[in-house]
């Protein structure tokens, strides 16, 4: 309801500040949708989504279980190096004593919950390249 006043407010970053409300709620199903109606690949779009995917994969069981979803709204711009640069300054792994990189515990970010994202942006920058 809160996210809602904030839209119709009229306020400048209102839609920034009705995302990061959802997220402190914990309305994940809310924030998402608001990145998607925002989703016109804009820099405004990019910045939801930073937002969103900075905020969802810090509470890794969530990023699990919405890491199909959160790739709906992905803006065009966003290449596969800058997701793996998003990566490296997001993601903290759940153990900083363990060296492996191949068996870390089942809670952090695993592979499989990027590799079709990955696989997209790799394609998308291939045909890109190959275009030109």
């Amino acid at each position: 309801m809160k996210a809602q006043l904030l839209n119709m407010s009229g306020k400048t970053n209102y839609i920034q500040e009705a995302l990061r409300l959802y997220l402190s709620h914990h309305m994940w199903d809310d924030a998402i949708r608001l990145v998607k109606i925002h989703a016109d690949h804009s820099r405004e779009h990019s910045q939801l989504f930073h937002i969103l995917l900075s905020s969802m994969i810090q509470e890794r069981e969530v990023f699990q279980q919405y890491n199909t979803r959160i790739w709906t709204c992905t803006p065009n711009s966003m290449s596969a190096l800058d997701f793996l640069k998003f990566l490296q300054q997001h993601y903290q792994p759940s153990s900083t004593f363990d060296q492996n990189i191949f068996c870390l515990p089942e809670n952090d970010i695993q592979l499989g919950h990027v590799k079709v994202q990955l696989l997209t942006l790799m394609g998308q920058e291939r045909a890109l390249h190959g275009s030109q």
